[in-house]
């Protein structure tokens, strides 16, 4: 009989207990344990996956003035788990997705969740909400916790470029919900787990921070921990402490962010008259409110390398900001005027600055966003501007590796005398060290016109140390040389990794033999709900190209997994097959049907008919 106790307080949703054969690796904290529970094939890797967790702790301990409360931390991994990881009470639980072996850490380690998981700690568990319509204090925290060890651990850079896929995220779901973050009525507590109180809230909190300066954002936070701590609160317990530690009314603040939906969309012009700088900036509300938001936010001016900074405060509709440009000699007419240039602001934003401004923008700016948004206008202008396309060529060499393989997405290829580009391109592919780069370097050339010129590239980047790097190459060698192609899909047929099971079922499915039915049927078998959710899209595209048995039999398979209990991305996934499948059926009988019309041949009709009544047969199960 084992016997645990839980001296402290904690709220009884944060209650779990896992029972598994699990292999037990030990870490520390200063003297408090840390174990990771995991399946013995990955004990080995257990310490790459997890490694970084005592950093973390001692990090946030001292971030926040307020050492880890609990007396252990475990990190156990679990299967078949209906959602990603979950923050319990000094042991998060982790779906089995985060297990990976030292070839897929190459690619994603998943140490944002780790992060995540961990911050809720504090903000969650030692402090938790006391109802559902106050989660974003939950998870707006630990989705910011990403953040702030990202700026720690790999520097700012990498932050905002993890934090603007955040910031895509809200602005995808923004397009068709709109809701207060914090919000009394809902359906279903379930739906208080969205895009606002996660993604949203972490920006609100960032900019939040770049309102009162960090040294008031951790202090406001250590005393909003030190007052609340084993307690459940609600968002004015957040606002009354920023405002004990800042001395300011900040009713307008959350009453704009917490406690009304939407985001502004400012639109914002430049211009330069009488050695003086003028911003002008419309705003207006995203979904139409009635809603004029105090805006407390940076302009910045640029001189050469020489940069003056003005603060100031957007409080109308429609506001103009001047200043005095510097003396002729340091300058006179600014090369950029830059608002917002850090990006805190959650918001959508029309910058009308020229084409000049953003070619100065990505050779000066310090920012990730600000040379990201300079490479995306200087792709529109590419085709017309000589100096934007060799801005964009220049950037495959960034220093930063999301903006090199952002200006390969970006970088339309030339189509004579592009010899330069595409040597740049081979080069990266063969030896830039991030397998992000090369993966997008080699998906680049794929599509290009010249694709079959780097068949031997593909065919050697199949063993790629990455699997990202080596399923797209086999992806694209499938389309230039199908024989080579299944030669190097059979080398991987037994391969776990999501990623190269997606990439062999994608070859097996162009090929349309139905001797691969069998792979399919088996690997499903076998296969994480992870992999499940690839396979069953590659294997939807197989049947639509077999006769009537064996899309029939494919047909039962996948409706046992639209019923599964995996997870619902699993169950998803296989009712979207259906569908697809349904889809492309009935185009075929169409085909079927407007070809008996032309047709005068009575066995050839008759032909068309069997195939007519065999698409009904399988369309029909596939609806069922």
């Amino acid at each position: 009989t084992d016997y645990w106790r839980m001296g402290l307080p904690h709220a009884p949703y944060l209650f779990m207990m896992a029972v598994g054969d699990f292999a037990i690796v030990n870490d520390r904290w200063r003297d408090i344990p840390v174990n990771y529970y995991v399946e013995k094939e990955f004990a080995p890797y257990a310490k790459q996956i997890f490694g970084n967790t005592p950093q973390m702790i001692e990090f946030f301990s001292q971030k926040l003035n307020f050492d880890y409360p609990w007396p252990k931390y475990s990190q156990i991994v679990v299967r078949d788990y209906v959602s990603g990881a979950m923050e319990n009470t000094s042991s998060t639980l982790h779906g089995e997705f985060i297990q990976r072996n030292s070839r897929e850490l190459l690619d994603q380690n998943f140490e944002e969740v780790i992060s995540h998981e961990l911050f809720h700690q504090w903000f969650g568990d030692l402090v938790t909400t006391e109802s559902w319509s106050n989660i974003p204090l939950n998870e707006s925290f630990a989705t910011y916790g990403e953040y702030l060890w990202n700026e720690y651990k790999y520097g700012r850079e990498y932050a905002d470029y993890m934090q603007h896929d955040d910031y895509r995220k809200y602005m995808d779901e923004a397009k068709n919900k709109n809701v207060d973050l914090i919000r009394f009525h809902y359906d279903d507590r379930e739906d208080m787990f969205d895009r606002h109180s996660y993604e949203k809230g972490g920006l609100i909190l960032h900019y939040l921070r770049s309102v009162v300066g960090d040294d008031a954002f951790f202090k406001s936070l250590e005393l909003y921990l030190k007052t609340n701590q084993f307690k459940p609160v609600e968002i004015h317990h957040l606002r009354l402490a920023f405002e004990e530690i800042t001395g300011r009314d900040l009713n307008w603040f959350f009453n704009e962010w917490f406690l009304n939906s939407g985001h502004p969309v400012l639109n914002i012009n430049y211009s330069y008259e009488n050695d003086s700088i003028y911003v002008t900036v419309e705003q207006k509300h995203n979904a139409g409110a009635e809603l004029t938001y105090q805006l407390p936010v940076k302009i910045s001016a640029w001189y050469g390398k020489t940069v003056k900074t003005y603060d100031v405060t957007l409080k109308k509709m429609s506001q103009t900001f001047a200043f005095k440009a510097e003396p002729a000699g340091a300058g006179g007419k600014p090369d950029l005027v830059d608002f917002d240039p850090d990006y805190t602001l959650l918001c959508e934003r029309k910058d009308n600055k020229t084409t000049d401004n953003y070619l100065f923008e990505y050779k000066n700016a310090p920012n990730y966003n600000e040379k990201l948004e300079a490479l995306r206008k200087l792709g529109e202008v590419q085709k017309q501007n000589a100096a934007a396309k060799d801005v964009l060529i220049t950037a495959l060499n960034d220093n930063f590796f999301a903006l090199r393989a952002y200006a390969i997405t970006r970088l339309d290829l030339p189509k004579e005398n592009g010899d330069t580009v595409f040597a740049i391109l081979e080069n990266l592919a063969k030896t830039d060290k991030e397998s992000k780069v090369r993966k997008t370097a080699i998906d680049k050339l794929a599509k290009s016109s010249s694709a079959s010129k780097y068949t031997a590239l593909f065919e050697s980047a199949t063993n790629d140390s990455s699997y990202e790097v080596a399923s797209v190459s086999l992806k694209a060698l499938i389309d230039i040389d199908s024989k080579k192609a299944m030669a190097a899909a059979k080398q991987f047929e037994n391969d776990k990794n999501a990623s190269m099971v997606g990439a062999v079922a994608d070859v097996y499915a162009k090929e349309g033999d139905s001797g691969y039915q069998a792979y399919f049927e088996n690997k499903l078998k076998k296969a994480t709900p992870f992999s499940k959710y690839t396979l069953l899209y590659y294997y939807a595209s197989f049947l639509t190209r077999m006769d009537k048995n064996v899309a029939l039999t494919g047909i039962k398979t996948i409706e046992r997994e639209a019923t599964n209990n995996e997870g619902h991305f699993v169950a998803g996934a296989a009712k979207g097959s259906l569908k697809r499948m349904v889809k492309s059926f009935e185009e075929k009988k169409k085909t079927a049907q407007s070809d008996i019309a032309k047709e005068e041949s009575k066995t050839a009709q008759l032909e068309l008919q069997e195939k007519i009544s065999n698409y009904d047969l399988i369309i029909s199960e596939a609806n069922d």
